[in-house]
């Protein structure tokens, strides 16, 4: 099971590279090919050229509270306080008239416990404690205001997670077996993101979001293959489509486009809280919904 789901990573992971090197412009194109092959500017412009002058690294703190959830589970579980860590690319750049895009892409670490949650909890709830890693990236369509960058985006990415779960006596029989299956070990699941980002200044900006999580107790790779596959298919058709409208109605593209990625990323939420493949039949995960604020820096 982890061979294979690895093994489609590196896949995607090639595809994806090629796919951008066969799109982007030719590294003679933009440099001087009569210069000396030990310029000191070679290793600039290779740099530039790889990041297409445009993406910078990037380095995000988020602070939220996460609310886990089961079906069929009995009893409930406590809010969690999240500290996340986020580094990877980032690039702003002008789209149309006055309408600008946010792409990034970010590896991430988390960890929640009660302990840096805002509220008490109950006695009677289970307590969880998350650590959780993964990779994701963002996109949105927005607008310059003055010197601030208004960027409303869509956020889909990969994550494996382990709970430790503090239990209450009186907890079920049944209740017990759900969290024995996670407790301990990594497990694999998809989250998406809704958020607005105020580019404040160049290299600074404040991030407010929501975010919806799934857990999976097993890999199931077929299944989860076609149900990624259709997700990410929708998701390309709407950023497509979105970018035709922006291009007709630049005032209110970009609103539409975050409704419709947004939109498409909660429906399969939705489906997925019972299905962990929706829309195909499968077990039930544990979700987590998690409201955060965090800054960003670009460098």
């Amino acid at each position: 099971m982890g061979k294979k789901f690895c093994f489609v990573c590196l896949i995607i992971l090639i595809a994806t590279a090629l796919l951008e090197h066969a799109t982007a412009q030719p590294l003679f194109a933009q440099t001087n090919e009569t210069a000396p092959i030990n310029s000191e500017d070679t290793w600039f412009e290779y740099i530039d050229w790889t990041w297409k002058g445009k993406f910078r690294p990037c380095l995000a703190v988020n602070y939220g509270v996460g609310k886990i959830k089961r079906k069929e589970f009995q009893g409930g579980f406590n809010d969690i306080g999240v500290l996340e860590l986020k580094f990877g690319s980032s690039q702003i750049r002008p789209f149309h008239e006055f309408v600008k895009v946010l792409d990034e892409t970010c590896l991430f670490g988390s960890y929640g416990s009660k302990d840096l949650a805002t509220s008490e909890g109950d006695t009677s709830n289970v307590n969880p404690e998350m650590t959780r890693f993964g990779f994701g990236s963002r996109l949105g369509f927005g607008y310059r205001s003055g010197s601030v960058d208004i960027l409303p985006y869509n956020q889909m990415g990969f994550a494996w997670t382990k709970f430790e779960f503090d239990r209450p006596t009186d907890l079920s029989e049944q209740d017990g077996s759900i969290l024995d299956r996670y407790e301990g070990t990594f497990r694999f699941g998809q989250l998406a993101e809704a958020g607005i980002q105020f580019q404040l200044r160049r290299s600074f900006g404040v991030v407010g979001s929501y975010e919806w999580a799934v857990v999976i107790p097993r890999f199931v790779f077929w299944e989860w293959l076609g149900s990624t596959i259709l997700q990410y298919g929708l998701n390309g058709a709407i950023t497509i489509f979105s970018e035709r409208i922006i291009q007709s109605s630049p005032a209110i593209g970009p609103i539409v486009s975050f409704f419709l990625q947004n939109g498409l990323s909660y429906a399969f939420y939705s489906g997925m809280q019972n299905d962990m493949n929706w829309p195909f039949n499968s077990e039930t995960p544990i979700t987590m919904e998690t409201l955060k604020l965090g800054a960003t820096v670009t460098f």
